[in-house]
């Protein structure tokens, strides 16, 4: 019997942002103390790396400033949000700030096939069923 084995950011990059080809976006998946971020300029990827936060300023500090390391406006690029954020919460809420077009990583319902997952936001678990599609 044999496996495969795919680390998370190869996967990650295999489904890429919901965005078109050449678009600046950040492409964000969010865990409990850490976040994944991808970041694209318009002429592709430019960095894939998790940091850890403590605070909301902490996410904002570190896409800021990437942002402006990669010569990347946050007014317009396209900032992708995937894991657990909520759209009330005060790391959100810190985003909004700085960020004016802010997205979330959803897949459509039909997709879930599980009654007890349909009841959690989408954004919550899509990035991992969209990377359950490409193995």
């Amino acid at each position: 019997m044999s496996g495969k084995y795919w680390h998370f950011y190869s996967l990650l990059l295999q489904t890429g942002p919901n965005t078109a080809a050449g678009t600046p976006c950040i492409q964000t998946v969010f865990f409990q103390d850490l976040f994944v971020a991808a970041f694209y300029g318009s002429d592709g990827l430019k960095l894939l790396q998790t940091y850890s936060y403590q605070q909301p300023e902490d996410v904002s500090w570190i896409l800021l400033h990437a942002c402006q390391q990669f010569n990347i406006d946050s007014g317009s690029v396209v900032l992708e949000l995937g894991g657990l954020i909520e759209n009330n919460s005060a790391l959100y809420k810190e985003l909004e700030k700085y960020f004016g077009n802010i997205v979330w990583n959803e897949v459509s319902t039909s997709d879930w096939a599980n009654e007890e997952l349909e009841a959690q936001p989408l954004h919550y678990f899509s990035p991992i069923l969209k990377m359950a599609l490409c193995v």
